[in-house]
């Protein structure tokens, strides 16, 4: 049994992979997160209903890249409250070229190990989520 996380919260992941989607949704859930998937990148509905704190997403997609849809989605109000990070075993220079040429908050490599990439998804939940309560207050 995985430990729980402390910080419970919507985790968005697209990946055009279904054994990736299917581990990283057993690993959050398992750490009691709410996690949707998405093997394409027409999330604007799932975005709009799900409102997810988290978004992974997956560079390398069959059609597009998914760096394309962050700067998309970085033009509308349906990721306000979302931390948008991209997601790749690319080199890590390039990930964060690209991150500062999309607009994501970040990147997290595919190639870590799945307890590391839990912890840093954790650590920009709970950012996200603290973002959220000082906008409301």
């Amino acid at each position: 049994m995985l430990p729980r996380s402390k910080t419970v919260g919507r985790i968005l992941i697209v990946d055009d992979s279904r054994l990736t989607l299917q581990r990283y949704r057993d690993l959050f859930t398992e750490r009691g997160h709410e996690v949707e998937t998405a093997d394409h990148l027409f999330i604007a509905p799932l975005m709009s209903r799900f409102r997810p704190e988290v978004l992974l997403m997956d560079v390398n997609m069959r059609t597009e890249r998914g760096s394309d849809t962050i700067r998309i989605l970085r033009h509308t109000n349906l990721a306000d409250n979302t931390r948008m990070l991209l997601f790749s075993s690319m080199d890590e220079d390039e990930l964060a070229t690209l991150t500062e040429e999309c607009g994501a908050d970040g990147f997290i490599r595919k190639s870590d190990d799945m307890q590391h990439v839990a912890a840093l998804v954790e650590r920009w939940l709970a950012s996200a989520l603290q973002r959220s309560t000082n906008s409301d207050a």
